[in-house]
Formats: structure tokens, sequence, C-alpha cells
């Protein structure tokens, strides 16, 4: 009786919690590719999606590690007094406090690895958005907008357009008919433009762009009292990476095809690039791209030939561009648009603004130190850290050769040799780690 107990017990097997919602409801392990996933295409089943993760930065309860922890916090919340859910902070409707947490998980760390533009959409957009209903309201747009293209635009509703549409329109009628601060009005510009831009709406973008650089011409000029540090830290940078960008992204002209069936209502313009089939594919060709751009910006003869390689650099970022806003942050896909800034600041400035080294130096810190934090991060799967160790070891490379007067090249120059002198330990046979033993005739 025992041994037939033993045969019936079942085999264990971690659930996964980010599959789409189809493959959910039929308790089965998803691929999650996107739009759709395999095992509903493959099945003709109607794949639903993925549903926003969510962060509970609104919830009493803290959890913490143990059991003993988890215990006294629940012990502290039924001491509290009856009225303490009264005292919390409102940030909106319940769908708007959905989205603020999908922005906060996802969303703003997407966009804040596009340069050094100090804490602009991790920090500074939601204190805004505490503060301003036009900043609220665009956030809550963008975040509507890139959920959509995470879960994949093939489920996403009409419902969901519409009131990512109305979010917009409501941040516009704010600034229109509200007296604003400068600061709030140049915050919620340069979100419009990062809207406008993942949709690949790219004339209301360069509206939204001019509007920014003329308030920060404003603040030059007027001298603001407030958000002077906001400015300089945030801000500035960031209307200079958004001109690069812009510039970057519109140097391919016109696009040659038109918009997929699916994406039609979402997309005003198609994504022109290669269909890379792997990181590594992508890898390859920005590699490619920067060693062509260092051996030109040498000479000032070549420049409808560097013209030519910012095109090839523009189809590759359309690419990746379109991995990036429908998947959730990724290491590889880090590591992989590290590669595209050291491309960018080797343009000169005219071309990418603030992406240039010539312009702004703290580019290439900032990628050094963006590739540091990659080398810390843990529990990767193996193809994944594969990615991430070629990524870095070419971006490391790149700065120490094309970026001598950097103030952070000795840095990558230690990290670099750190890399290789594992790579080394780990390559030597056992026969180096685990001498023969004192033979005679045999020297040790």
């Amino acid at each position: 009786m025992t041994s037939t107990i033993a045969l019936r017990q079942r085999s264990f097997s971690h659930k996964v919690r980010t599959g789409c919602l189809t493959c959910k409801k039929r308790r089965i392990k998803c691929d999650e590719r996107k739009p759709k996933c395999g095992n509903c295409t493959r099945g003709k089943h109607t794949c639903l999606g993925y549903e926003v993760s969510k962060a509970k930065i609104f919830s009493i309860e803290t959890t913490s590690e143990g059991d003993q922890t988890s215990r006294a916090s629940k012990q502290t919340v039924q001491k509290s007094p009856p009225n303490l859910a009264s005292i919390q902070p409102v940030f909106g409707t319940k769908e708007e406090t959905q989205y603020l947490e999908h922005w906060l998980l996802s969303t703003s760390a997407m966009l804040s690895h596009y340069g050094p533009m100090g804490d602009f959409y991790t920090v500074v957009v939601p204190q805004f958005a505490w503060q301003s209903p036009a900043v609220k309201h665009m956030l809550v747009a963008l975040s509507m907008t890139h959920a959509k293209f995470v879960r994949g635009v093939a489920s996403a509703s009409g419902e969901t357009k519409s009131q990512a549409l109305l979010h917009y329109v409501s941040a516009i009628t704010e600034i229109r008919l509200r007296k604003l601060s400068q600061l709030q009005v140049l915050v919620a510009a340069l979100l419009a433009w990062t809207l406008e831009m993942m949709q690949n709406n790219f004339d209301a973008a360069l509206v939204h762009l001019k509007a920014s650089v003329q308030l920060l011409q404003n603040y030059d000029s007027l001298q603001w009292r407030d958000g002077t540090r906001i400015v300089q830290e945030a801000l500035r940078p960031g209307c200079m990476l958004a001109e690069g960008l812009t510039a970057i992204v519109l140097r391919k002209g016109q696009a040659t095809k038109q918009v997929e069936p699916e994406y039609r209502d979402h997309l005003t313009l198609p994504f022109d690039g290669p269909c890379f089939t792997s990181m590594a594919e992508a890898r390859i060709e920005i590699c490619a791209i920067i060693e062509s751009i260092a051996s030109l910006t040498q000479s000032p003869a070549q420049k409808n030939t560097l013209e030519d390689i910012e095109v090839s650099l523009s189809h590759w970022l359309d690419s990746v561009r379109k991995w990036d806003q429908e998947s959730t942050p990724s290491a590889s896909l880090t590591g992989l648009i590290l590669l595209f800034h050291i491309a960018m600041a080797l343009l000169p400035e005219h071309d990418v603004a603030g992406f240039s080294y010539s312009a702004n130096p703290a580019m290439v810190d900032f990628v050094v130190e963006r590739a540091s934090i990659l080398l810390t991060i843990g529990n990767m799967r193996e193809e994944h850290k594969v990615d991430v160790m070629e990524s870095v070891q070419q971006v490391l490379g790149f700065v120490v050769r094309f970026f001598p007067k950097a103030s952070s090249r000795d840095e990558a120059q230690a990290m670099l040799q750190r890399l290789c002198a594992d790579e080394t330990e780990m390559s030597e046979p056992n026969i180096a780690r685990n001498p023969l033993p004192n033979l005679p005739g045999i020297v040790p």
C-alpha cells in the first residue's frame, strides 16, 4: 500500500507566472513569444496576451524574508488604527494606479537605458506626476502604450487605445487651459515626445521636441527660480539625447514598406530595420558599424560614406527599438544597446547631439557604469549570460581603443583585464590546476 502511494506522488514543477493568459487558463507552460505564443499558434487557440506586472507600492503590509519578519509585519498591521487607509497617498483611479505600477516596474527601466539623463524617467517623472495632472495623464498614456506593445498589439483592445488617447488629450488640455509651471510643461513635453517616438509618429514627436528645446532656451534667458538641479541633471541631458535619438531614427528617411496589418492601428510608420534572428547576429552587425565609424571619423573627406553608415545604424536601431519596447527589460538587450551608445558616441555632435562624446563626455562614463552593473547580475540562463558577456567585452574593448581621454577608460581597462583573466582561468586544462605528484625524473 505504501509503495502504491509513493508511485502516485505528483512530480514538482515551478509555476510560471509570466505566460500568456490562454496558457495560464490551460495550465501549460508558455514560451512567451510575442505577439502570440507558440502554443496558441500551433494549437490554433486565441492568444489573450500578457498581464501587466504589478508593483505592491501602495500596500500597508510589507513583504520580508523569513516567517518571523512576515508575522511581525502582520501584527503591526493588525494593531494599526482603523483609519490608517485614509491617510494613504492616492495617485488616481484604479486604472491610473495600475499603469503607474507598470511604469515603475517596466516602462521607466526600458526608457532610462537610452543615455545618461540622470533619474528623469525613474524618479523625476513619477514625482511630477503626483504634483501635476498634465504629467500624470501623459505618464499613464505612455505606460498604457508601452504595456500594449509588451502584451502584444494583436491582443490589445480598442478600448486600451482609446483610453491612452483620452489621457494624452487630457494632458494637452491641462497644459493649454491651466497655468502650469514651466518645469511641469517641460516634463510633459518630453513625455509626449517619448510617446510619439514609441508609435513612430515622427512629425508629432518633432513638434514636442521643438517645444522642449524652446522651454530650455527660456530657462537660460529667464533663470527659473525653481528646479535648477532637475534642469541641469535630468531635463537638459534628456533634451540633448532626444535630439540625437530623433536625428538618427530619421536618418534613414521615409519607410519603404507598409505597416503590418496587426500594427496598423498602433503605429504611424512601420519599423523598417533588418530582421535579426538572434542577439548575436545583431551584435555582429553593430560591431561592424562601430568599426566603420571609427575608421571614417578620422577622414573628413569621407563624409558621404559616413552618412551611409549612419543610415545603416538607423535601420539597425529600428529593429532593436522594436525588440526593446515589445519585451520586458533584460540584461542581454541592455548590453546590445550599450554597443549602440558606443556607435553614437563616435559620431560628430552636429549629427547626434547629446549622444556624441565630443558634446557629452558623460556618455562613455554612463556606458562603463552600465557595463559594470551587468557584470554583477546573477541567476541568468547560460545563453543569456553568454550574450551579456560578449556584449560587455565588446563595449569595454571599444572604450579602451576609441576613447583614450575618457575619465572611465582606466576602469574599463581594469574590468576588461579581469574578464580576460577569468576566461583564461576557466579555459586552463585540469592538469594546470591539479599538478602531477612528485615522481622520479619529473620536476613539478
